[in-house]
């Protein structure tokens, strides 16, 4: 949700997403990365118990580590854009 609202903002011309988007891309990532590490253990369980094929905990790692690593980045492209703007973010 905290992507759409920044795409959205960044489409009106002149229009600054403000420090709450940037803050809720912030948290969404650093919730992300949590999730990704709690994932993580959780799928090499399965296949240490054998409830999960090696190959689905490796797609699933993959996948996680993906999408963390994609959200972070935008957070730092959004927080880049932001400062290079010249408006101060008032964190």
């Amino acid at each position: 949700r905290a992507v759409a609202e920044w795409l959205d903002a960044t489409r009106i011309s002149g229009a600054a997403p403000g420090t709450a988007v940037l803050r809720a891309l912030e948290d969404a990532s650093q919730r992300l990365g949590e999730c990704r590490k709690a994932g993580r253990d959780e799928l090499l369980e399965d296949v240490a118990l054998q409830r999960a094929p090696a190959a689905t905990a490796r797609a699933g790692i993959e996948a996680l580590a993906w999408a963390d690593a994609a959200l972070h980045h935008v957070f730092r492209l959004a927080e880049s854009l932001e400062l290079s703007s010249g408006r101060e973010q008032g964190r």
